[in-house]
């Protein structure tokens, strides 16, 4: 297995199989480059997107020019536009380093364009309470995250990324033998399989101490076996629960039964439902006597059932910018409505403003980055709420 890491030309890396990146360089009209003029001899050169750049053909030839100029071993290209003009770029770059001998890399999206390259995966830290955490923090909300590791290098590497999110880690214990993770798969179209490594943490009990909730204004308690526990404490404090059970397709479902019961909010997708939507959140509503009940439905938007008028409205999705990636939407609609929700908003307006979070949140790949700051979200906001009319279905 081989690793590649980034590193600056002086930098000294760990004995191994290790391939650095020794310079950035940026698309423009022309290719742009934050190299200077520091001789480099082998490392891979990072090409990275933006939203303007020139015709493909100039940029392949200003690539292959400076990979060869300055000799590095190979080109990664660093694509997040999904766009005719990357994949003809990525299939001038895989024939010319062919013709070149040098090894290229790209994203698997674009894997088809250049057979011979290397396809990349992103690893990055997410998870539910990391995007939550990470994007309610980026809204400007206190929070405190209540999470286990191992003691391994990724829990090494979460502790560090909460330490750069300004998240705190008082509350983050390793007690588990390895640190959970996870493969998304997804297409274009934003359909995605999830397969997940818990390892031992549905085995693993957190013990929370008996006030740790007692300041909250909102309890995000994810449907995972240690968070039972605190949703009794919550509910005997009279704090606010939510949660989000993610797929579900049987309102009796055992697993998530006693997350259901105990959440004033709950949050869900349609992908496990079937048959009509409408029969099935009022079920869940006479069923478990929830507040609000959210339901996310794609590409169509969302619904939200509302237990004091018995009224189910419908939320038509919103487009902010060009969709990228859809992995973590689900995480983002579900903060930005418990941001909202918490400041004063009515239902049906966290949600609109949820919807628009989850839409900025998608122009942008990796299932705990593009949260929009909360100044940005405003703007947003005043430009597209005012066209998201829900209506009762």
């Amino acid at each position: 297995m081989q690793f590649y890491l980034a590193a600056g030309a002086g930098d000294t890396l760990p004995r191994g199989r290790f391939r650095p990146v020794r310079a950035i360089y940026r698309l423009g009209p022309r290719l742009l480059s934050a190299a200077g003029n520091a001789p480099v001899q082998g490392g891979l050169m990072l090409v990275r997107d933006s939203r303007e750049c020139g015709p493909a053909e100039v940029l392949a030839r200003d690539i292959l020019r400076e990979c060869l100029r300055r000799n590095y071993d190979g080109v990664v290209l660093d694509w997040y536009h999904n766009s005719t003009d990357r994949g003809s770029l990525t299939a001038q770059m895989g024939q010319l380093c062919t013709q070149y001998e040098r090894r290229l890399f790209v994203p698997e999206r674009y894997a088809s364009h250049a057979p011979h390259a290397t396809v990349l995966l992103n690893t990055a830290v997410s998870g539910v309470a990391y995007n939550i955490s990470k994007a309610l923090k980026t809204l400007g909300d206190d929070v405190t995250l209540l999470t286990m590791t191992g003691r391994d290098f990724p829990a090494e590497y979460i502790q560090s990324q909460l330490c750069t999110a300004g998240i705190g880690t008082d509350w983050v214990k390793p007690r588990l033998k390895e640190t959970p993770n996870s493969v998304v798969l997804y297409d274009g179209e934003g359909k995605r399989q999830i397969y997940c490594d818990l390892k031992d943490i549905q085995e693993t009990p957190y013990d929370f101490p008996e006030d740790i909730c007692r300041d909250a204004d909102v309890v995000a308690a994810c449907n995972i076996n240690f968070n039972r526990p605190l949703l009794h404490q919550a509910k005997t404090l009279g704090k606010t629960v939510a949660t989000d059970v993610h797929v579900l397709s049987d309102i009796h479902d055992e697993f998530n039964r006693e997350f259901m019961s105990c959440a004033d909010i709950l949050f869900l997708s349609d992908e496990g439902i079937r048959g009509d939507y409408r029969d099935f959140l009022r079920a869940l509503g006479d069923t478990y006597g929830n507040r609000i009940i959210v339901l996310g439905r794609g590409a169509e938007g969302a619904a939200m059932y509302l237990r004091e008028e018995s009224r189910i409205f419908a939320l038509p999705a919103v487009q902010v910018g060009e969709i990228v990636n859809t992995v973590g939407a689900g995480d983002a609609l579900f903060s930005g409505f418990l941001h909202h929700f918490a400041r004063g908003y009515r239902p049906l307006d966290a949600l609109a403003r949820a919807q628009v979070f989850a839409s900025a949140k998608i122009r942008v790949s990796g299932a705990a980055n593009g949260f929009p700051a909360e100044e940005e979200m405003e703007s947003l906001c005043r430009e597209y709420t005012g066209r998201m009319e829900y209506y009762e279905v």
